[in-house]
């Protein structure tokens, strides 16, 4: 599962890295994936590198600025989605997430892809209930919906219990990154 190779519509995986290199390579891969199977790819981060997906992207043939022109490749931040209106809710996620994928079909692509980031958990520790909670709901929700998704969790930023139960609501875990150069 580390590369994103072989996902389907409505898998749901959760995604543990060391690094801000491993974490890179976990998307750039995942998103490349998506990308050549007519995906819109969605990379929400505030922590990734601003010109790490870019970079790798280009140096495998694709033209980054076409991509996101044409929006098949969309950068949102956790301001932007999770925590929209200033704090994280369930509900106001799981409506975006239908919107997302809805615009996505609507556009023509196959499905959608999104990656997200979960650094900002860190912020709202009080949340923790309800964001495991939202896992589960989008998990379930996502099987009956033309998107994969990967949440990715810095493995030192978050304690062993919560991880435990993250890695229960997703269909998928993958521990480290790809480290071919082929990949990148």
């Amino acid at each position: 599962m580390g590369n994103g190779s072989g996902l389907e519509p409505g898998d749901h995986l959760c995604a543990l890295y060391e690094t801000s290199e491993e974490k890179e390579r976990f998307v750039a891969t995942f998103a490349m994936d998506g990308l050549r199977r007519n995906e819109r790819v969605c990379v929400i981060s505030d922590g990734l590198s601003q010109d790490a997906l870019p970079r790798a992207l280009s140096n495998n043939g694709f033209d980054v600025p076409a991509l996101v022109k044409g929006k098949r490749l969309v950068f949102l931040s956790s301001l932007e989605t999770y925590r929209c209106g200033e704090r994280f809710r369930s509900s106001d996620m799981l409506e975006l997430w239908d919107g997302l994928i809805r615009s996505a079909l609507h556009d023509g692509f196959s499905a959608l892809r999104a990656t997200g980031e979960t650094a900002w958990l860190l912020d709202e520790p009080e949340r923790v209930e309800e964001y495991l909670e939202y896992e589960h709901g989008v998990g379930e929700a996502l099987r009956q919906k033309a998107c994969v998704a990967r949440c990715h969790y810095e493995a030192g930023l978050f304690n062993p219990a919560l991880l435990r139960e993250l890695f229960k609501v997703h269909s998928h875990v993958g521990l480290g990154a790809p480290h071919s150069q082929a990949d990148l």
